[in-house]
C-alpha cells in the first residue's frame, strides 16, 4: 500500500512540476525567397541561450553565432554577425522569462538554407545543452509566364480582293477561388480540451478569433465568413477557412491578413512572427466532430492518479474506523468482565469472611472461657494439694528431742513461714478474685489467658520448686 501511495504522489508531482525539456521548431522548414522564418526553442527553466548555424553535422559548436539572450540580462546580436550575410536580418522575438527563445530571420534568400540550433544553459546547471537542429530550405518560386496576345496578319494581293487573318498564342490566367485555407500561430495558453470541436473551449476561442477575422475583412464586400477548423494547446496553430460570395484572386485573400499582422498581432491576439501561411488551393477541410474520449495522455494519467489517490484514502479511512470500532468493543467487553468478576469476588469474600468472623468470635469466646476456667481449676486444685501436703508433713513440736526415734525434728524457719503463708490467700490469686466470683457463676468472665499462664508459671517456679527441694532434703534427714 505504501508503494502505491508513493508512486501516486510521484506521478502527481511530475504532473505539477514543469518539464525540463527543450522544445524546438520542426526538424524541417521550407520557405520561399523573401519570406520570414521564426525558430522557436521553449523551456521554462532557461537562463541563457545562444542561437546560430550548426557547425557541421555534430552538436559541437555554432558557426556563426547569430544571437545571444540572458535571463536576466536581455538579448543582443553576436559581435561577429556583422561580417555575415545575416547582418540586419536576425532578431529576438521571444521572452526568455516566459521560456520563449525565439529567433527570426527576415527577407530570406537562397543562401540561408542551412541547419540552425541553439545552445542553452538551464537554471541550476553550468554546462551547455544543445537543442535539436532545424533544417531550413529556402526555395525560389517560379513566376508563371504570361504571354501577350500577338497579332499577325497575312495579306494576299490580288487585283480583286484582299484578306487578313489574326492568330492568338495560348495565355496563362490566374485561377480565381471562392475560399482559401489559412493557418497562423497564436501565443495563448488554453484551458480545456481545444482539440474537440464540440468543446466549450474550442467554441469560445473560435467565436473570438472569427470576430477578429471579420474585422480584417470588413471592407471587402465579397467576404462572407470564416470558420476555425482546428486548434492545439499553448502556442496555437489555428487553421481556418475564409469564404467569399464570389471568386477572388488568392493574393487578394491573404493581402488583408498580411497587412494586419505586420506588428505581430492579430487584433487582441499575439501571433508568432512569420507564422501566417496561405494555401494556394481551395480548402476542403471543415471542423470534424471529435469524440470527447479523445483526450491527451497527460489528462488520462492525471485522472487515473487522482482516482487512485482517492481510493487509497477511502480504504485507509475505512480501515482506521474498523480498527477503532474493534478496539472500543474489546475494551468494553473487558471492562464488563472485570466488573462482573470483581462483584462476584467481593460478594464471595464478604460471605466467607462474615462466616469466618462469626465462627471465630464464637470459638474464641468459648475457648477463652474454657481455658480460663481450666486454668483456674488447675491452680485451685494444685493449691489445695500443696496446702494438704504441707499440713500433713509440717507439724508444730514443743522443741527438739535428741535420741528419740519417734519424734519429728522441728521444721526449719522458712518452712514455718510457708506454712503460715499457706493459710492465707496469696496475692498472686488476687486478680482472679477481682475479675470473677468463683463458685457464684458457672462461667468466668473473658480475660487474657496470658495472665493465668503467668500466675501458673510464677507459682510453680518460685514457691513450689523451693518447697520441693526442702521437702526432699528434710525427708532424707
Amino acid at each position: 500500500m505504501y508503494v502505491i501511495l508513493l508512486s501516486c504522489l510521484a506521478a502527481v508531482i511530475l504532473q505539477l512540476l514543469p518539464p525540463v525539456v527543450l522544445i524546438s521548431s520542426p526538424t524541417k522548414l521550407t520557405r520561399e525567397v523573401g519570406q520570414d522564418v521564426v525558430f522557436m526553442i521553449n523551456s521554462t527553466v532557461m537562463s541563457e541561450a545562444t542561437w546560430g548555424v550548426r557547425d557541421g553535422d555534430t552538436n559541437a559548436d555554432l558557426n556563426p553565432r547569430l544571437y545571444r539572450v540572458f535571463n536576466p540580462g536581455g538579448a543582443f546580436p553576436d559581435t561577429k554577425i556583422n561580417s555575415t550575410t545575416y547582418a540586419g536580418r536576425v532578431s529576438f522575438v521571444g521572452e526568455l522569462t516566459k521560456g520563449q527563445a525565439w529567433f527570426k530571420i527576415t527577407n530570406l534568400n537562397i543562401n540561408d538554407t542551412n541547419q540552425y540550433m541553439a545552445r542553452v544553459i538551464l537554471q541550476g546547471e553550468s554546462s551547455y545543452r544543445f537543442s535539436s537542429a532545424t533544417r531550413l530550405n529556402v526555395i525560389q518560386t517560379v513566376v508563371p509566364a504570361t504571354t501577350i496576345p500577338l497579332q499577325t496578319s497575312t495579306k494576299g494581293l490580288s487585283t480583286t480582293a484582299s484578306s487578313s487573318k489574326t492568330s492568338l498564342r495560348p495565355t496563362t490566367q490566374v485561377p480565381q477561388i471562392s475560399n482559401r485555407s489559412i493557418s497562423i500561430k497564436i501565443v495563448k495558453k488554453m484551458s480545456g480540451n481545444v482539440s474537440d470541436a464540440n468543446s466549450d473551449a474550442f467554441k469560445t476561442f473560435s467565436e473570438i478569433f472569427v470576430s477578429e477575422i471579420n474585422i480584417i475583412y470588413r471592407n471587402i464586400d465579397n467576404f462572407e465568413e470564416a470558420n476555425v477548423t482546428s486548434l492545439s494547446d499553448n502556442i496555437i496553430p489555428v487553421k481556418f477557412v475564409v469564404f467569399f460570395k464570389n471568386t477572388i484572386k488568392p493574393d487578394e485573400i491573404c493581402a488583408p491578413l498580411k497587412d494586419a499582422v505586420k506588428d505581430n498581432r492579430l487584433g487582441r491576439f499575439k501571433i508568432v512572427p512569420g507564422s501566417l501561411e496561405c494555401s494556394n488551393e481551395p480548402s476542403t477541410n471543415f471542423p470534424k466532430n471529435q469524440s470527447s474520449s479523445a483526450c491527451t495522455c497527460t489528462s488520462i494519467i492525471a485522472a487515473c492518479t487522482t482516482i487512485i489517490i482517492f481510493l487509497i484514502l477511502v480504504v485507509v479511512v475505512l480501515l482506521f474506523y474498523i480498527w477503532r470500532g474493534r478496539s472500543h468493543a474489546e475494551k468494553g467487553a473487558e471492562s464488563r468482565r472485570s466488573s462482573s468478576v470483581k462483584d462476584k469476588d467481593l460478594e464471595s469474600y464478604e460471605n466467607v469472611h462474615q462466616m469466618e468472623d462469626t465462627s471465630q468470635r464464637t470459638t474464641t469466646k468459648t475457648a477463652r472461657a474454657s481455658n480460663e476456667k481450666e486454668i483456674y481449676e488447675t491452680i485451685k486444685e494444685n493449691r489445695n494439694k500443696d496446702t494438704a501436703a504441707i499440713k500433713a508433713n509440717v507439724k508444730p513440736t514443743p522443741g527438739p528431742s535428741v535420741g528419740v526415734q519417734g519424734d519429728v525434728p522441728p521444721l526449719p524457719q522458712h518452712y514455718q513461714d510457708l506454712q503460715i503463708k499457706a493459710t492465707h490467700s496469696t496475692p498472686l490469686y488476687e486478680p482472679l478474685k477481682q475479675r470473677g466470683e468463683f463458685g457464684s457463676k458457672g462461667e468466668l468472665a473473658p480475660e487474657d489467658p496470658k495472665t493465668y499462664e503467668h500466675l501458673q508459671q510464677s507459682a510453680s517456679g518460685r514457691e513450689y520448686q523451693s518447697l520441693k527441694r526442702y521437702k526432699d532434703s528434710e525427708s532424707k534427714v
